[in-house]
């Protein structure tokens, strides 16, 4: 009988002249000439049980806070590669996986190929159910996690929080207490995750919105909604600022309260005394929460109206150090996108859908007319995303407009100095269409 290796799935049958493989219920045989076989000494991120005679490389801590750590072992490859085979075998005795090579280079007669001099040493795992993602920080870089975790537990903190679901615009305010937007919300629960059942890490940790739960990765953002994960990008951008807020549903404990109003109000602050049951509302000081990070972005309401400025100062100051110490091509948070003015008249009057030689009192018009309908209050009830696209267009058209009656009142200045002193500029009646040439 030859020598045999019993794989996982199938077996290896070591004859004189040639190698049988046994898979799948169906043999193959392989000449020793055509046999490639490598060796390399790898290092194995052990999880399960240690090998007692495997070498310890280093450990890696197996979480930001615990102290219990996690073996780096030196591990022995051995690659055996022929025409439709592919085998790698890994012994926990460097030497064993070596000699066996060795050994067998010497049936084969074929050296064993060398490697590139920037190919680097990999870090391998075992892969089961969980996803491993494990990252080998220094102290600062858990320093940096421990201040996110930080940052993110005062929001949890809260004894109230809410996501902004709608908001529109209040019609009748004094139906309304007084108040000039009408915000649909839910309150939810926040709360920091540090497990997951898809992945395995020893440094990821996420904040649960109630829903969906964004996990802060040392190398980027990832999103989990329901079963799905979305990769999100590296840069976290946080606005912070307070609202007041008329509270009728309960006063939470940590909120501040700034006055009293009622709950028909009339145009001096007063009771609208047509209502029978019209009774006094709380006015509450709330911080607001916005979070982006690429296309995800939520709107928060916390109870405690300082939390929102304290989240924002202490994750900027983690991500700043982050981004100083760890050297990476992280970029720095965009600044807020403004209406780039048109170049020329040209540019200006396609803004509004006008070809040069156009009149002023169309150009007007067709202002009018588009700025009727991108308008951010016919938006008001949308998402975030449609207000945002909204303003976007306004100032846009705002600044096109602009340019062009800038640019008029520009040209009749020059012709009135051309006139000279005294002189006047008279338009006969009818007045006579204003051209907008290029």
């Amino acid at each position: 009988m030859p020598a045999t290796l019993q794989l996982s799935d199938g077996t290896l049958y070591f004859f004189p002249d040639q190698l049988f493989i046994w898979h799948a219920g169906r043999f193959a045989a392989i000449d020793y000439h055509d046999l490639k076989l490598r060796f390399r000494r790898i290092h194995f991120l052990e999880r399960e049980r240690q090998p007692p005679d495997a070498i310890v490389k280093s450990q890696m801590r197996r979480s930001p806070s615990g102290g219990s750590t996690i073996p780096v072992l030196y591990y022995g490859l051995v690659e055996l590669a022929a025409s439709g085979l592919e085998v790698r075998l890994m012994t926990s005795r460097v030497e064993s996986a070596e000699e066996f090579v060795a050994q067998m280079q010497a049936v084969t007669g074929s050296p064993e190929p060398a490697g590139t001099a920037d190919e680097k040493e990999a870090l391998y795992t075992n892969f089961d159910a969980c996803v491993p993602l494990f990252y080998n920080l220094d102290p600062s870089g858990f320093r940096r996690l421990q201040a996110l975790r930080e940052a993110f537990s005062i929001i949890e903190q809260c004894d109230c929080v809410w996501r902004y679901v709608g908001e529109e615009r209040a019609e009748d305010w004094k139906r309304n207490a007084g108040a000039g937007a009408l915000i649909t919300r839910s309150r939810i629960s926040p709360a920091l995750v540090d497990q997951s059942a898809e992945f395995d890490s020893n440094v990821a940790f996420g904040f649960s919105f109630g829903g969906p739960i964004l996990f802060l990765l040392p190398d980027g953002v990832v999103l989990r909604t329901g079963e799905h994960y979305q990769s999100l990008g590296k840069n976290l951008e946080v606005n912070a600022s307070k609202t007041n807020f008329r509270e009728e549903e309960f006063s939470p404990r940590d909120a501040q309260v700034i006055g009293r109003t009622w709950r028909y109000v009339n145009q001096s602050g007063g009771p609208d005394r047509r209502f029978n049951h019209n009774h006094q509302i709380p006015i509450h000081l709330y911080g607001q929460l916005e979070i982006r990070c690429g296309r995800w972005r939520i709107r928060l309401c916390l109870s405690r109206a300082d939390a929102a400025a304290e989240f924002a100062t202490a994750l900027q100051s983690a991500m700043k150090d982050q981004s100083h110490e760890t050297h990476t091509d992280r970029a720095e948070a965009p600044p807020p996108k403004t209406a780039t003015p048109p170049t020329s008249f040209t540019s200006a009057l396609s803004k509004l859908g006008l070809q040069p030689g156009a009149s002023f009192e169309e150009a007007s018009a067709a202002y009018k007319n588009m700025a009727a309908q991108s308008h951010p209050d016919k938006v008001a009830h949308m998402a975030p995303e449609f207000r945002e696209l909204a303003e976007r267009k306004m100032r846009e058209l705002n600044a096109a407009f602009e340019q062009i009656r800038g640019g008029l009142q520009a040209a009749l200045i020059r012709y009135q100095n051309k006139l000279g002193p005294g002189r006047c500029i008279r338009i006969p009646s009818p007045r006579p269409s204003l051209r907008l040439f290029v």
